[in-house]
């Protein structure tokens, strides 16, 4: 009887390795390599070294954006240093990744200095040179959306954030320049 237990797993295992075998070897090579980088010209034209002044929670700020791709051309990364205007100690670090799923819709993540726990998802759409994205984090909701015309490049950010407990609204535009 053990025998035929034994017997049995040797012809089970058997047969699971050659179906496994035979599936490896059905895969053509462009199953194994990763997609074409994306095509996106709102995206596109968001690239480069852009600048603006804003009051950030009511304190003057420069911000410096740089917007590249990175990771196969598959990833739109933004990467924003701002300063206070008038007091360099006052700073803020953030990094989106910018994508796009594959019913063309944006999908981004935003990462900066309030830490993990605010780490911010969302997901829009394109229309002509302008992209509006949805997204959210524990502090707060809202609608950014960046048009881009030329040299000059308009992200409105329009939420709510939740402050000690008290829901407070914002509605901010900032014309990043090349």
């Amino acid at each position: 009887m053990f025998k035929n237990f034994l017997s049995f797993c040797f012809i089970l295992t058997l047969l699971f390795s050659v179906k496994v075998k035979a599936q490896d070897e059905a895969l053509d090579d462009s199953q194994m390599l990763p997609p074409p980088g994306i095509v996106n010209q709102v995206y596109e034209d968001m690239t480069g070294n852009w600048t603006a002044e804003s009051d950030m929670m009511g304190i003057p700020m420069v911000q410096d954006l740089k917007i590249y791709w990175d990771i196969n051309h598959q990833f739109l990364i933004l990467d924003l240093r701002s300063t206070g205007k008038e007091d360099v100690t006052k700073a803020y670090q953030g990094k989106g990744i910018f994508g796009v799923d594959q019913m063309g819709n944006a999908k981004t993540w935003w990462f900066d200095s309030w830490g993990a726990d605010n780490i911010s998802i969302g997901s829009g759409a394109f229309s002509d040179n302008k992209v509006t994205i949805n997204n959210s984090n524990s502090m707060m909701t809202e609608t950014r959306s960046f048009l881009v015309a030329g040299n000059e490049m308009i992200m409105n950010a329009k939420g709510t954030m939740n402050m000690s407990g008290k829901e407070i609204p914002y509605d901010e535009t900032i014309i990043f320049r090349r």
